[in-house]
Parts: structure tokens; sequence; C-alpha cells
């Protein structure tokens, strides 16, 4: 099978899986090829960021062209360049959009490992202004509330932040598919699997069996999972990211929900406070 004509946009938060879904396509036969970490991606990380919250659409066109030259709308599964891609890709497309969504608790969990496992992460997501969206430019925190915002609270935010802007700009987009990476990945990931494949014209009988479930790109274990959490933790988490979590089909879990109901601690507990920075 020949490969797709049309562009395969791969948009997310980060840390939801891009590089698995790249590693997936790359073994299908006729599947588009997704880049994944491309060249000049940090530079357009940034400018998207801060163009999307200034509301400058333009400069972030302008910059995306000049970095990614004739390769601008070309297929790309790099979370670097979503930012970019919201205010750039016309929402008239012909191209083919894949949202892929992780669960906010892992996601938070991830990047919290991930960011600690090199000195120029940590620097990335600390030192460099708009690495990340900030909630007071978006108007969801004072700012002087959006200076005291812990890393995990800030994480938080930027999974409901970054997955709304998606949802807004291509929901209604005639060829937009949300994925959730625990779909692909669970125990019922080979049907999923198939549904991600059909949506570009495709079929799965290529991947090896179970294949498709190999992790990539993993953290080191040093935050713990959500069930090991504070009930403040949980609290934080969900007053951030609750709306869309359970509009996205996540947090039904009864221990959870214990965890929710479950009245938080009127200080900062050490496990909270171990992550604030």
């Amino acid at each position: 099978m020949s490969r797709p004509a049309t562009p395969l946009f791969v948009l997310s938060t980060g840390r939801a899986g891009t590089n698995y879904l790249q590693r997936l396509l790359a073994r299908v036969e006729g599947a588009p090829d997704v880049p994944h970490q491309q060249a000049g991606a940090r530079l357009l990380n940034l400018v998207g960021t801060a163009t999307f919250q200034f509301g400058q659409p333009a400069l972030a066109g302008c910059v995306l062209r000049a970095v990614r030259s004739e390769q601008v709308f070309a297929s790309t599964a790099d979370p670097l360049l979503t930012m970019a891609l919201l205010q750039t890709l016309p929402t008239d497309t012909d191209a083919t959009i894949f949202h892929l969504v992780r669960d906010p608790r892992d996601f938070v969990r991830s990047f919290l490992n991930w960011k600690r496992q090199s000195a120029k992460r940590t620097v990335l997501h600390h030192a460099v202004p708009l690495w990340q969206p900030n909630p007071w430019l978006a108007g969801d925190a004072g700012f002087a509330e959006s200076l005291a915002m812990g890393k995990f609270e800030r994480f938080a935010w930027v999974w409901a932040y970054k997955n709304q802007a998606i949802i807004n700009r291509f929901g209604t987009h005639p060829s937009y598919h949300r994925f959730r990476l625990e779909d692909l990945t669970g125990e019922d990931g080979s049907a999923e699997t198939k549904r991600l494949l059909a949506a570009l014209g495709l079929e799965a009988h290529t991947l090896a069996e179970n294949e498709e479930q190999q992790r990539v790109n993993k953290s080191r274990d040093l935050f713990p999972k959500w069930n090991d959490w504070t009930p403040r933790q949980a609290a934080v988490l969900h007053r951030r990211a609750g709306a869309l979590m359970d509009r996205l089909g996540y947090g039904g879990e009864p221990a959870w929900l214990d965890l929710l109901h479950t009245t938080p601690a009127s200080t900062t507990e050490p496990a909270l406070a171990g992550v604030a920075h």
C-alpha cells in the first residue's frame, strides 16, 4: 500500500505516548512517517506557547515556516510542535488529526519523573519562561497564585489547558480522532489499535502479536502512582484537571473517588511539599 497522500498530525501534551505511536506506525505498511523530536522543535515549542498565550498566531506562522521551511506542514508526532500547529494549521485542513491523550494522573507522574532525569530537562522546566503555558497569562490563576504553584499542580493544569486547546481547535474537524494511551496499550489494545489504523485506511495485520503494547521512552519511577497519593494531592489534581478528566473518561475508580472524598490536611503534606518545586 502506498503512503497516505494527506499528512497526519499527532497533537498532544507530551508524555502521552507519541514516541510509542511513531514506532507503532513505523511497523505498519502504508502508514505515514510521523517524525518525533525534530530539529528546531525546542524553539518552536517556546514560540508556539508564547504566541498562543499572547494571541499572535501570525508570528507563530512566520517562525514555523522559517524553521521548518518546506516541511512546515509535513506529518509529525512531535509534541513540541503542538502549540505552534494549533495556531497555524488551518481548521479546514485536509490533514488527519490524531489527538493523543493520557490519564492526567499518569501524565503528571511521568512528567515529574522525566524532568528529574537530566540537568537539561530540569532547566527547561524551571528556568525557561513559557516552556510550558502559564496559568496567569491564561487567566486561570492570579499572578501570585501562579508563582506559588508547584510543578505537581502546574502539570495538572497544563494537561487540562493543552488538551482543551486541541479540542477547541479541531474537535469538530471531520478527520479528528481522539485516542487514549491506556486504550492503545491495555488488555484490549489490539482493538483500539485497529480503530486507529482504520482512521488512516490501514489494517493492523502486519503487527506482531502484542508488539504494539511494548513501552518506550520510559522514565524512572521516582514519584509514586496515584494509588499512593495523599488526599491533598488528589484534590489538587482534581481542582485543576477534574472537569476535563471526567469528560474523557478518567477517574472513576472507587479508590480514586475515596481519595477525593477524604478531607485533605489543612497544611501542605510532606509528600506534596517534596514535589512542589
